[in-house]
């Protein structure tokens, strides 16, 4: 039974648009002269040019795949298997644990962001596959066995609503209805959407109705052959169709979560939640693929499409409101065959196209001085900005104590080791940016790094000098190292770094003014960490289940394992009976990519009855239920049995995945205790989200939440 409809969807956008609008600053005069600069500065920078050359190291060329974070690796998808490059297309070295006699054909490749040589591969007939060492082995992970669809996999997505990246997403187009997920990166999978043939998801737009969103393209099973554009708060939650009848050939998001369409029929489409237009030249209906990658600036993204007839590649820099086209070199005419694309190297400096077989390399340049490349090494910084607030908070703590204590020297190695575990939480870590400037009117004038996405300099020197990692001396390839704290992310009185890709904007100069710009990007993302979902909260957070027989409950301030309070409930013996913990009426819980959830419970007497379900909160449909998991038969409790001493419960996320069914882990509303009805009273307390194995060895009294309470 659907709860709402479209209109309430939209109504619920619009509120958010124009409460976001309502609230908007005007700017300062400060901001206003910057931003005039700004422009002023851009109509300095030199005019883009494509230029293409054939390569014929590859024969056989199915697909090419630009790894989203290192801007010299690519891979290509081959006939015969998998090569790659960590030049820039320079050389190609085939991966032989990915030949086709193994893994099968490959289909698609997916990233993950957070580990670079981590990745996925999608193939047919032969299921989903996985490489943790950039492609020097691989493992299957995924078959019509462990719950997908279908071993045929024509597209894989990593979901961006999992923090640490391990919700993957299957997608079967016409080979099988629906999208095969897997919460635990391929270790359990399931079905969702099986109304549906699925070929694309596009997810996480900031904004749509509640702060999230997905777009999906798919047709129904009852009419394979019309696709359509849908919009969906969640994708196990409801769909509405915005693009009817389109013929899908490939799709991007851009950094500003704006989707475009590449169409066989309609060109490209610019799609949101109130349906499609279209963008772009109007000369042909056809367009093979579309893509957006970094411009010359951070504040520039280029947008671009492969039309196959006669324009080639199309590109733009305002979102296809004015275009132009280079295919010189690159092949354009007639047949092209279906699946040919064009795809862009991860700082926009070289794009690479797939087309009838072969591959083709465009070589981006400016006039006067150009950037030809840029890049940081490494390229992604994780960080955890929790650990050291957690660190800081203890080690203030044992500071306020130090007086008290009897022994002065465990005192001060006890302080010690506090600070080192907060410094220790936040080192940091030294990133080189490098960059080949080309100027045929001699040397750069300056060549400089803007550094503000990572609380440093707008123009910090670069150096061809042999001295900054940046190779010989004279060479054309400039240098600088920085180092990054993770504490400046934190905010401090200011907005802190946000997860994701940022651009440091490389600018030099030429002699004649000039200037030519590249983008390095650097991806930083904020790892979840282990944290206490309920520990002291004096409302009661138990609520009656409908339909249950009622179960008196109250928190209790007298049996805490941990802190001032913890949930109370006594069963009355007449009776199945039901109680739930459920998250507040604006929170959810994400579990997608934990690894466990974890609670201690007690009872006034040795008991094996406790059940416990899970249920999620979706937005317009109703919830689902997890089915029972029996705390002391599926030895989820340490000591194997529950009395009258607090007890841990550690519930593998794995396993409330095997559990789950449709249940959607990524939007959690409660945990459901339940019982057969022997008379009973419980006391729950300490409800967590670990995040690691390691996590659960620390006693909660390491945690920083209270002192822990004795146990009767």
């Amino acid at each position: 039974m659907l709860r709402r409809g479209l209109g309430a969807v939209l109504a619920a956008a619009a509120v958010a648009w124009i409460g976001s609008v309502a609230s908007a600053r005007e700017p300062t005069p400060a901001e206003i002269a910057a931003r005039e600069a700004r422009k002023a500065e851009y109509a300095r920078y030199g005019a883009l040019g494509v230029t293409w050359v054939a390569d014929r190291a590859l024969a056989g060329v199915r697909g090419v795949f630009p790894h989203p974070a290192i801007p010299s690796r690519v891979y290509v998808v081959t006939e015969s298997g998998l090569s790659v490059s960590d030049d820039t297309g320079r050389s190609w070295k085939a991966l032989p644990a990915a030949a086709a006699d193994k893994v099968g054909a490959i289909c698609d490749l997916a990233f993950s962001p957070i580990r670079p040589d981590l990745f996925y591969l999608g193939t047919e007939g032969r299921g989903v596959w996985a490489t943790d060492d950039a492609g020097k082995t691989f493992r299957r992970i995924g078959s019509l066995q462990t719950g997908l669809a279908s071993d045929t996999v024509r597209a894989l997505r990593v979901a961006t609503g999992d923090a640490r990246f391990r919700t993957l997403l299957a997608l079967h187009g016409k080979d099988a209805p629906g999208i095969s997920r897997s919460y635990d990166a391929g270790k359990t999978w399931h079905v969702i959407g099986g109304d549906y043939h699925v070929y694309d998801v596009f997810g996480n737009m900031r904004g749509w109705g509640r702060g999230s969103g997905s777009i999906v393209v798919a047709s129904k099973k009852t009419a394979p052959d019309l696709q359509s554009g849908f919009f969906c708060n969640m994708l196990d939650d409801l769909w509405s169709e915005v693009v009817r009848d389109v013929v899908y050939a490939d799709g991007t998001q851009a950094r500003d979560d704006t989707i475009y369409f590449a169409t066989a029929d309609r060109g490209i489409l610019r799609v949101d939640e109130a349906g499609g237009y279209r963008v772009g030249p109007n000369e042909t209906d056809r367009l093979a693929s579309v893509g957006a990658t970094w411009g010359p600036r951070e504040d520039k993204e280029i947008l671009f499409a492969y039309e196959p007839k006669k324009l080639g590649l199309i590109l733009s820099l305002d979102g296809m409101k004015t275009w132009s086209a280079y295919s010189q070199g690159l092949f354009v005419g007639p047949f092209v065959r279906e699946g040919s694309h064009i795809r862009a190297a991860a700082n926009g400096r070289m794009f690479f196209a797939a087309v009838n077989g072969r591959l083709y390399k465009g070589y981006v340049s400016s006039r006067g001085v150009s950037v030809t490349e840029a890049a940081v090494t490494p390229e992604v910084f994780t960080y955890e900005r929790r650990a050291f607030e957690k660190a800081l908070g203890r080690y203030r703590a044992a500071l306020h104590g130090y007086t008290r204590q009897r022994g002065a020297t465990r005192a001060s190695r006890e302080l010690l080791s506090m600070y080192e575990e907060m410094a220790g939480a936040f080192n940091e870590r030294q990133f080189t940016v490098t960059a080949r400037v080309l100027s045929l009117q001699g040397s750069p004038t300056s060549v400089t790094v803007d550094l503000q996405a990572v609380r440093g300099p707008d123009a910090m020197p670069m150096h061809d000098d042999g001295k900054h990692d940046d190779g010989q001396a004279g060479d054309g390839v400039f240098g600088c190292t920085l180092r990054v704290n993770p504490a400046s992310f934190r905010g401090g009185g200011r907005q802190g770094v946000a997860s994701g890709s940022h651009g440091l904007a490389v600018k030099a100069v030429g002699p004649d003014g000039t200037i030519g710009g590249a983008v390095a990007p650097l991806w930083t993302f904020d790892l979840p960490e282990s944290y206490v979902l309920w520990d002291n909260g004096k409302e009661n957070p138990l609520v009656a289940e409908e339909g249950a027989p009622e179960v008196p409950r109250q928190p209790d301030a007298e049996e805490a394992y941990v802190g001032s309070c913890c949930m109370k409930w006594t069963t009355t013996g007449e009776g199945p009976w039901r109680v739930a913990y459920v998250a507040g009426s604006r929170e959810v819980w994400n579990v997608a990519g934990y690894y466990a959830m974890t609670f201690r419970v007690r009872s006034d007497g040795e008991d094996d009855d406790l059940l416990v379900r899970f249920r999620d909160s979706p937005l317009y449909e109703e919830p689902s239920v997890s089915e029972p998991l029996a705390l002391v038969k599926d030895k989820l409790i340490e000591g194997g049995k529950i009395d009258d001493e607090y007890r841990r419960v550690v519930i593998p996320i794995e396993r409330i995945s095997k559990a789950a069914g449709s249940l959607s882990l990524d939007r959690m509303g409660a945990i459901v205790f339940s019982g057969n009805g022997t008379p009973r009273t419980y006391w729950v307390d300490d409800v967590r989200l670990v995040v690691n194995k390691e996590d659960l060895e620390q006693d909660s009294s390491q945690s920083g939440v209270g002192e822990r309470k004795g146990t009767r």
